[in-house]
């Protein structure tokens, strides 16, 4: 079970005791076919991503929601990772046969016939994101517990300072005009689609509060199609040879 830290907190509830990971996988993918099974370095991408997270002490369950054989087979070779399949009608996000709380409550549902609970942390993934590492995770799952007036963690990235507005018809900022300090602009993030969300918490109308967390820009790559496959495969090659 997940490691249980000991935190003062004002509810009456305990720290959570069953943490849950998801993660949504369609079979054939929209910027490349096939993408989540699609193989670099030579392993799927769906494999390379749980060979990562199943390392991540603080995760009792792994839970991906899938329509394909072929990705529901590469979770059969991992210990409480499980596939839920995906109905066709749910297939496509913008499809409209269902809304996004039915979404939730099916695989909560699923979820609660495996596990037998729905999780009281729920950690959403997105295996786009092949190089997160599951120190992060931990990372995470610790600061959250560890900050009790907060029901969610979400990550952020740092991203290129080097961005632009239009302000009356010209750039903002514009470095060269006088007097302006370019180290005094507040750095920029991009969100993230890892987030940790305390279900218990989340109840109580006293703790409604997002809590981030910075994570590295590598950790954050979003596999997207073809030309980000070179860049894929040098990086979890380095990996791999580092072990």
């Amino acid at each position: 079970m997940s490691r249980k830290i000991e935190v003062e907190i004002f509810t009456d509830y305990e720290p959570g005791h069953c943490t849950i990971a998801t993660i949504m996988a369609r079979g054939r993918g929209t910027t490349l076919h096939a993408k989540n099974s699609f193989k670099i370095a030579g392993k799927p991408l769906m494999e390379w991503f749980l060979d990562e997270i199943t390392q991540a002490e603080c995760i009792d369950y792994t839970f991906v929601w899938t329509e394909s054989e072929e990705i529901a087979e590469i979770t059969t070779k991992y210990r409480n990772v499980h596939a839920i399949h995906r109905p066709k009608s749910m297939i496509h996000y913008a499809s409209g046969f269902h809304s996004a709380a039915y979404w939730d409550q099916y695989v909560a549902d699923r979820m609660k016939e495996i596990a037998g609970t729905s999780g009281d942390l729920r950690i959403h993934l997105n295996c786009n994101n092949v190089l997160l590492r599951a120190d992060t995770i931990e990372a995470m799952y610790d600061k959250l517990l560890e900050s009790a007036e907060y029901h969610l963690i979400q990550a952020y990235t740092p991203i290129d300072p080097h961005i632009f507005m239009i302000h009356n018809g010209e750039p903002f900022p514009v470095w060269s005009k006088p007097g302006l300090d370019r180290q005094k602009h507040p750095q920029l993030y991009r969100k993230s689609s890892i987030s940790i969300y305390h279900t218990k918490r989340a109840e109580s109308m006293y703790i409604n509060k997002e809590l981030p967390h910075i994570i590295p820009r590598t950790e954050a790559f979003d596999f997207q199609n073809s030309d980000d496959i070179h860049f894929a495969e040098y990086m979890l090659n380095k990996r791999h040879r580092s072990k």
